[in-house]
C-alpha cells in the first residue's frame, strides 16, 4: 500500500509492505437488464483498518493506493481510497472525483456512456465492482498531478471524496478552501448544496477543472443489505423521460 505524493520526485510512499493472500474464487456479478446495473457480491474481503492515535501519523489524510498482484506475477491492478483526517482543520480540501471515476467504469461491461457498454449505457452504476482502469480515473493526468505539486510546494491539505462532501454538510467549514480537481462532471444534489452553504459562509472554492458539476446524479443503497450510497443513479439525455422518481 502506497501514499501518493512528491516524496522527492518518487511520487509515492510504501506505508505497508506486501503481504499474501489466498485467492477466493467468487459468483457472477448480479446484472439487471432494465438499468445496466453490474453489482459484485463478492465474500471473504480482505479488510485494511487504518490505524488511530499514535499509529496514524503514518497514514496521514491523502490518497492511497493498494497494489494487487498475482503470484506468480501475470497480472497487477490497483485500488484507490482515501484516508480522511475529521480531527484536524487544514487550509485547502482537495475532493477526489470518485463518483466521475464511477460513471466511466465500465467494469462488467456497462458504464453511464454507450461508447465503452456492451448493451447500451446504463442508468445505473455500483462501486461494489473493480475499475476497468487501474485506480479508476486518479492516475489520469490531473489528480494525481495536483496532488504531487501541491506537496511539493508545501501546502497543508486535507483530503475527501465527493461521497463524503455528499453524506457531511459541514465537512468543509473546517477549511479556508475547497478544491475541485480535474474532470468533477458528477454531483448530488446534497454536493452542491454543501458547496454553496460553505461558500456563504466565506469558504473560497477553486475549480481546476472542466465539466464540473455537468450531471446530477443521486444515490441509492446496494441491493445487498446496510450498504448505503453504493449505486450512482443517471436517468440522462434521452433516459430522462425514464426516469421513475420524476
Amino acid at each position: 500500500v502506497y501514499r501518493m505524493g512528491w516524496y522527492n520526485g518518487l511520487g509515492a510512499r510504501e506505508v505497508l509492505g506486501p503481504t499474501k493472500h489466498t485467492g477466493q474464487v467468487q459468483p457472477p456479478p448480479y446484472r439487471d437488464s432494465v438499468t445496466g446495473l453490474v453489482e459484485c457480491r463478492w465474500t471473504h474481503p480482505i479488510a485494511l483498518t487504518i490505524p488511530t492515535g499514535q499509529g496514524a501519523d503514518e497514514w496521514p489524510s491523502g490518497f492511497y493506493l493498494a497494489k494487487l498482484t498475482t503470484d506468480p506475477l501475470e497480472d497487477s491492478n490497483y485500488i484507490l481510497f482515501v484516508v480522511r483526517d475529521d480531527t484536524r482543520p487544514s487550509p485547502y480540501l482537495f475532493q477526489s472525483s470518485v463518483l466521475t471515476f464511477q460513471a466511466y467504469n465500465n467494469w462488467g461491461g456497462a458504464s453511464l456512456y454507450g461508447f465503452n457498454s456492451e448493451r447500451g449505457s446504463a442508468v445505473m452504476v455500483s462501486f461494489d465492482r473493480p475499475h476497468a482502469t487501474a485506480a479508476g480515473g486518479f492516475l489520469w493526468d490531473w489528480e494525481y498531478n495536483m496532488v504531487r505539486w501541491l506537496e511539493h510546494e508545501g501546502y497543508d491539505v486535507a483530503y475527501a471524496t465527493n461521497l463524503d462532501v455528499h453524506r457531511n454538510p459541514t465537512l468543509l467549514m473546517s477549511h479556508r478552501a475547497f478544491l475541485s480537481v480535474g474532470h468533477d462532471e458528477y454531483w448530488s444534489w446534497n454536493m452542491r448544496r454543501h458547496v454553496e452553504q460553505a461558500r456563504d459562509r466565506g469558504v473560497h472554492l477553486a475549480f481546476f477543472s472542466a465539466n464540473t458539476c455537468y450531471w446530477q446524479i443521486r444515490l441509492a443503497p446496494s441491493m445487498q443489505p446496510g450498504k448505503a450510497d453504493r449505486i450512482v443513479i443517471a436517468y440522462k439525455s434521452t433516459a430522462h423521460a425514464q426516469d421513475p422518481v420524476l
